[in-house]
């Protein structure tokens, strides 16, 4: 197993893990800017929803991730498909963020 593999592969599995940490595990905190608001901000956020969206976002990164990997072994083209593969990858996690993440109305509760 070459070095670029492994490193894949540990990557995937950090991406996963923290996934499940985040949403499983309610490790809120490792949301950006969420653990440094004020107690009444936190409550006008749906923060399930929002750790949700993440833990998706994670699982859907791990995976091209992964079959990037695969697929480049599978065809022996290691560094061929990086110019292609790429961009897909990026416009692929942008429209699935905006797809995802941008219902703002989930993101807040309603006021009392």
């Amino acid at each position: 197993m070459c070095t670029d593999t492994i490193v894949i592969l540990i990557t995937s599995f950090v991406l996963c893990a923290l996934g499940i940490l985040m949403h499983n595990f309610k490790m809120y905190n490792l949301l950006a800017g969420y653990n440094t608001m004020p107690e009444k901000e936190k409550k006008k956020y749906n923060i399930e929803y929002s750790t949700k969206i993440m833990r998706n976002t994670f699982f859907v990164a791990s995976f091209l991730l992964l079959s990037g990997m695969f697929i480049s072994q599978y065809f022996d083209v290691y560094y061929y498909y990086l110019p292609i593969f790429y961009p897909i990858v990026i416009v692929g996690m942008v429209i699935f963020l905006f797809v995802y993440g941008s219902n703002s109305k989930k993101m807040k509760l309603p006021e009392e």
